[in-house]
């Protein structure tokens, strides 16, 4: 599970690096780790997101979007509210990763302002 800034539940990640808004819907998914740990995170059409690791999700700026409970940040995190949704993941569609992935950016420590799940929302 993972809460935005002020605690609540957002998105959810599969064990196989599926992003899910609270409805089921797949929105992404996550790379396999760089040498860093690194992980993008990037819509199916393989636009690039953000960035994970260590629990914490960062828009492309490096500011922070989410955190996983028990993780760690360079700012306080709120209370992580309680989920109230049941869980059934809807299949994702597969990615195939287009051209290369945006540098890391310097990772700041404040809130973004992109609301989730939006972020992922398609944008032509």
């Amino acid at each position: 599970m993972l809460w935005d800034k002020h605690g609540e539940p957002v998105l959810y990640l599969t064990g196989s690096g599926v992003l899910y808004a609270l409805t089921n819907d797949p929105l992404g998914m996550l790379t396999t780790p760089s040498a860093g740990g690194w992980r993008a995170a990037l819509d199916f059409q393989s636009r690039p997101k953000g960035w994970y690791k260590d629990g914490l999700l960062y828009d492309l700026e490096g500011r922070l979007l989410a955190f996983t409970k028990g993780a760690q940040a360079p700012l306080e995190l709120p209370r992580a509210q309680p989920l109230r949704t049941p869980l059934k993941p809807r299949p994702a569609p597969g990615l195939a990763l287009e051209g290369p992935l945006p540098p890391l950016p310097t990772f700041r420590a404040e809130w973004s302002p992109h609301p989730l799940p939006s972020l992922f929302a398609s944008r032509e």
